[in-house]
């Protein structure tokens, strides 16, 4: 018997939150979770739970598992999720030069189901930044700077925001360091 634990595949043990505030506000964190054709597993799971079944749709959704296709289903996310008018956001993954999320189809695809689309950081970005000085050195007195790649974004930060006093107020949206909207014009189909 191995003393590894070895990952599950596919990723079908995430925590996905449902925040509700008030009457109006319904927030999903879809954290990595995957499809599933199990009975219970995956967001079929979510879909099935009771909890969501009293939860409004969501107007905020933190798209699972980095925006990757295993992640989505139209169908699901248009029983939980505002289509049209919520705010999706999610963060991208690069993995060397073969990985990269979301991909141009389910940038597409996220388009498709909303025009509030953001992002952490542009993971088609060429910019590739060098660690710090000082973490130079030490890779380097390590003799590991050649073993250690470049940054391959830069990061940033999503916020959004909502004035819970007044009636009616609109959700506004903060941007920091590289973070983006995600022009859905030029995605959609």
């Amino acid at each position: 018997m191995s003393n590894t634990v070895k990952k599950p595949n596919p990723n079908l043990q995430s925590v996905v939150s449902c925040i509700n505030i008030g009457k109006d506000i319904t927030i999903l964190l879809g954290a990595d979770l995957e499809n599933s054709n199990k009975v219970g597993i995956g967001w079929k799971g979510i879909l099935d739970s009771n909890v969501l079944r009293t939860s409004n749709k969501s107007i905020i959704f933190k798209v699972p598992h980095h925006g990757s296709e295993d992640g989505f289903d139209e169908k699901i996310w248009t029983r939980l999720v505002k289509k049209d008018f919520a705010y999706l956001t999610t963060t991208p993954m690069v993995r060397g030069a073969n990985t990269l999320l979301p991909t141009i189809d389910m940038i597409k695809n996220i388009c498709n189901f909303t025009p509030n689309f953001y992002i952490t950081s542009n993971p088609y970005s060429n910019k590739t930044s060098k660690h710090p000085r000082k973490v130079q050195k030490m890779f380097n007195s390590l003799g590991l700077i050649s073993k250690i790649p470049n940054i391959a974004y830069e990061f940033g930060q999503v916020r959004f925001r909502k004035n819970l006093k007044e009636n009616n107020s609109p959700i506004t949206v903060e941007l920091f360091g590289n973070a983006q909207k995600i022009n859905c014009n030029s995605f959609k189909s």
